[in-house]
């Protein structure tokens, strides 16, 4: 951007800058040290931001089976980086309510930016990518600096043609400023702290199409770039499409077949309703976009859509490597029986939960659940049909649990799970639905078929009832078993003050 360009940017008094909770975001996304429990107490601060958040980690974008019924499950189903990606998303986009403006077609504009935001996620959803939260959130600030040039000069843009390309707006720009919208948007977020990734992508959204891929940025931006050229296939329903030109290395770039470039428009398609509820704005309606299908498939195919293999050759090797790496974290951390969490990992995440649920004011319910008389089935049967009851024992407790709560064996056939945001009366009802599975499955084992029953105590660290620390609740909850199993075994005991003598 020109010097002299900035200089009158910054003299602007009135120029936009994030909101309080956008600014608090963008502090968070800077904060390698930020936690669950502090960008949830952000949030929390703006209601209508709160819903955002559970409606989207309920919406098609995360496909759940279960409804997040709080902000605390909503966070756990989103992921703290996605949380944090999508609020500043939100926020953001908020900074620029719709002005009065001579020359920006803003329902235009904004069917562009939400329609580039979805196409970026879609792709990256399509060819198994990561980073979909940010390709969302930088697609949907590479125009940023049209919004902001309209706010400095609400008559900039009223020479442009009604029809003008978004190529030819930004030669308009270069034209009238020496800089185009790319480059004050960057200039823009930069100045907002908002992280580099992000910032490089909006300055690059014009060029990166033309780089010679050397980096993961280069990658990044390149496909921020594309995005903004699936929408103009959309957005421009007539009339010739501005294509730029393509260099025979950048179409070796992006492998997408016939099926598969089907699939990106379908979930183009699907996500539009939802992205319009979440952003209030229209963006186009069903049938207008199957009449664009077509048109959009074609400017899709001359694009050269190859792009992201590129993308996928790059950090295929640190990929396949950090999955190597996670895979034997994970293994450490896993019963090698069972391949439930193991006693050691329970040990770690029943501390951090209990530390989150102190800090947030949420209830964190603990289940101890053992296998009545399972002696008798090593016994009976002798070790290796009774290690195949564990292995099945072990799979009826995961699947009668949520996604988010955390499922270990405790040793021998004591199983213990960790229930964060779950009260007292949450907790009895799962328990009393694992004790009932229980009781009604037979296992099929070899010629044998084997029933056994299962002794739960539940206790729940919460305002009424608060433990010293770990080993107390967990005490608590051993203690609530030893009381099911005195009142005659296959049932639930909830742990109460006297038990701990």
């Amino acid at each position: 951007m020109t010097p002299e360009l900035e200089r009158r940017l910054k003299l602007l008094i009135d120029f936009p800058s994030p909101a309080g909770l956008a600014a608090r975001v963008v502090d968070l996304a800077n904060d390698p040290e930020a936690d669950l429990g502090r960008i949830s107490r952000v949030i929390s601060l703006d209601p209508a931001m709160s819903a955002k958040m559970l409606r989207t980690a309920n919406s098609p974008f995360y496909g759940q089976r279960r409804k997040s019924q709080n902000l605390r499950q909503a966070i756990m189903v989103l992921g703290l980086n996605a949380t944090i990606t999508l609020a500043l998303g939100f926020s953001l986009v908020k900074t620029f309510e719709q002005p009065i403006s001579a020359g920006i077609d803003y329902p235009k504009f904004w069917r562009r930016t939400l329609l580039s935001a979805i196409a970026a996620r879609a792709v990256a959803e399509a060819k198994n990518r990561p980073y979909k939260e940010e390709l969302f959130l930088a697609a949907l600030l590479q125009d940023i600096g049209i919004l902001a040039l309209d706010r400095h000069q609400d008559s900039f843009y009223r020479d442009l043609p009604e029809e003008a390309s978004h190529d030819a707006i930004a030669a308009y720009e270069r034209e009238r400023l020496g800089s185009d919208h790319a480059e004050v948007g960057a200039w823009l977020l930069r100045s907002w702290s908002i992280p580099s990734l992000l910032c490089d992508a909006v300055e690059g959204s014009h060029r990166a199409l033309s780089l010679e891929v050397k980096t993961d940025v280069d990658t990044f931006m390149q496909s921020v770039a594309l995005s903004g050229v699936l929408a103009d296939g959309l957005v421009h329903s007539t009339g010739e499409v501005p294509l730029r030109t393509v260099s025979e290395a950048e179409k070796e770039l992006l492998q997408i077949d016939g099926q598969t470039l089907g699939e990106i428009v379908e979930k183009i398609k699907a996500q539009i309703p939802e992205t319009e509820s979440l952003f209030e704005r229209n963006i186009m309606a069903a049938w207008e976009f199957d009449g664009l299908m077509g048109r959009a498939r074609e400017v899709l195919l001359m694009r050269s859509l190859d792009t992201l293999r590129e993308f996928q050759r790059l950090t295929e090797a640190h990929t396949l490597l950090a999955v190597h790496t996670e895979e034997l974290r994970k293994a450490s951390l896993r019963d090698g029986l069972t391949g439930l969490f193991n006693r050691r990992y329970f040990d770690e995440k029943i501390a951090e939960e209990l530390a989150q649920a102190r800090a947030c004011g949420w209830p964190l319910s603990l289940i101890f659940a053992d296998l009545d008389q399972f002696k008798k089935v090593n016994d009976t049967y002798g070790h290796q049909v009774g290690d195949e009851v564990l292995r099945a024992a072990a799979s009826l407790l995961a699947q009668s649990l949520r996604d988010g709560d955390v499922v270990a064996r405790y040793g021998g056939e004591e199983f213990v799970a960790v229930l964060p945001g779950t009260n007292a009366p949450e907790a009895l009802m799962v328990a009393e639905r694992i004790a009932g599975t229980f009781r009604k499955h037979i296992h099929s084992i070899g010629p044998y078929r084997i029933k056994v029953t299962v002794s739960i105590g539940v206790v729940t660290d919460d305002n009424d009832d608060g433990f010293a620390d770990v080993g107390e609740l967990v005490r608590a909850a051993d203690l609530a078993v030893y009381a099911a199993k005195n009142e005659g075994r296959d049932r639930v005991a909830r742990f109460d003050k006297p038990f701990m003598g």
